[in-house]
């Protein structure tokens, strides 16, 4: 049994598994799965080999999706969440466990983004007893029923994942304050020796100050529900991560920073020089430094490293003309999570701006010049190909590339088709995200030459 995401050509196979699992899951027109399948960020299918056996629909907490349950969770839950909306198998392929190796794929994705919270619906009435079964069996406990707008009456389940010493990374509220505060004091006291005693009274206000305005602050909670680390991200950079001691080594301070990365896409960050344990820890996850400043942002003498996750020792300029410079600007930044690092306005005659991400060795540049516009006339088979091993990564943007716009097309070469899907934005400029390691070199042992030419 292959498990894989689902392509157009499966539709087909999809809506006849749903329409012989009804009542227990929503009857779907043609129609509305290409709209699920387009909003969800897992559309999975799984497979004997020959034909789909098998499917999934599920989202994320931060995705588009007007569904009872779906709203019901997000208003009753703070922390993200993965939501399973259906999961069905053909009745010739039933007892093969098959589901629950749908539900493993799923909840090791999510897992991957930080998410340890996983939701679904069971139908009531009518009632379905073996699925409620079935999810006990996995762990889901109930939180609750809903009436949905439809007239059933379903049981509302959530199952929990995180290390049994946690119970969620929410959102702060302010009634943390005091217990942000604790664990900030104590950690810094732990872990910047550096700092007198002096130093220390000094940043109280600030950052009582900061904690208080910054949003929004993540937090890990432990058991009783109490914040044991907390994370704060502003611009792709880690702004603030704070563990307290009495959980270091118990995989808090890693559980929000892959949280940082993968969930609100973090890639940079400022450590004191001094602190020792910290720059290991950043080490350890990939970053490398990639400046410093002598003196902290209150020009105090601590000097502070920047860091960065993979910094390269080579830069790559993406230069394009485009018909509309507002329009690609919202579409790549929400699409890609790019963000503008540069414009200008009137130079020569031309407008553009740049878009990247810290950390990153390459960025695009879109241009449109005043007095005479350049058509944008690109192939289709002009390609920007970016690799996304991550599975739940790669879920994750495609399904922001077609909320940003992008519109979804067969690529001109099949090969793009297998692992990846292809977009297009309003110009014609074709990105293709494939699920797959960059590992090509490699693979055919391509030799470098003893010396590379001088280029000047």
């Amino acid at each position: 049994m292959q498990l894989r995401q689902a392509s157009a050509g499966d539709f087909n196979a999809i809506l006849k598994i749903n329409a012989t699992s009804a009542p227990h899951v929503a009857i779907l027109e043609a129609e509305d799965l290409h709209r699920m399948v387009a909003l969800a960020s897992f559309a999975l299918v799984a497979t004997d080999g020959v034909r789909v056996v098998g499917y999934a629909l599920a989202f994320l907490s931060s995705d588009i999706y007007e569904g009872d349950e779906f709203q019901s969770f997000r208003s009753r839950f703070v922390e993200p969440f993965l939501y399973i909306d259906q999961i069905a198998v053909c009745p010739t392929a039933r007892r093969a466990n098959i589901a629950s190796q749908m539900y493993a794929w799923l909840q090791q994705r999510s897992h991957e983004l930080g998410i340890f919270t996983s939701c679904c619906g069971v139908n009531l009435r009518p009632a379905n007893p073996v699925s409620m079964w079935f999810h006990r069996k996995l762990g889901f406990e109930s939180v609750g029923d809903l009436e949905t707008r439809d007239g059933l009456l379903v049981a509302l389940l959530r199952n929990q994942a995180l290390p049994s010493a946690f119970r969620a990374i929410t959102k702060t509220n302010e009634q943390d304050l005091p217990r942000l505060f604790e664990v900030w004091e104590s950690s810094v006291r732990a872990s910047h020796s550096f700092l007198t005693e002096a130093d220390i009274q000094s940043l109280i206000p600030l950052v009582k100050h900061e904690l208080a305005n910054f949003k929004p602050i993540y937090c890990l909670r432990a058991g009783d529900g109490e914040p044991v680390a907390f994370l704060g991200v502003a611009g792709f950079k880690i702004e603030m991560l704070f563990v307290h001691p009495s959980n270091r080594g118990s995989g808090a301070g890693r559980l929000l920073s892959e949280f940082a990365i993968k969930m609100l896409h973090a890639s940079s960050v400022d450590v004191n020089e001094q602190n020792y344990q910290a720059i290991g820890f950043y080490r350890h996850l990939g970053f490398r430094r990639i400046g410093r400043s002598p003196l902290d942002p209150a020009g105090n003498p601590f000097p502070i490293l920047h860091l960065a996750l993979q910094p390269q020792l080579h830069h790559l300029r993406i230069a394009r003309p485009v018909s509309d410079l507002a329009r690609t600007r919202a579409m790549y930044c929400r699409g890609l999570g790019l963000r503008v690092v540069g414009s200008f306005e009137d130079h020569d005659g031309f407008d553009g701006l740049m878009l990247g991400m810290a950390g990153a060795s390459y960025h695009f540049e879109f241009t449109n010049c005043r007095a005479h516009p350049v058509v944008p006339t690109p192939t289709r088979e002009d390609l920007t190909v970016f690799y996304l091993p991550s599975s739940a990564q790669w879920y994750d943007t495609c399904n922001r590339m077609r909320a940003a716009g992008f519109k979804q097309v067969a690529s001109l070469n099949p090969y793009w088709d297998v692992r990846g899907h292809t977009y297009e934005d309003q110009d014609g400029y074709r990105i293709v995200l494939q699920n797959a390691e960059w590992n090509n070199v490699e693979k055919h042992d391509l030799a470098m030459p003893d010396a590379l030419p001088d280029v000047t």
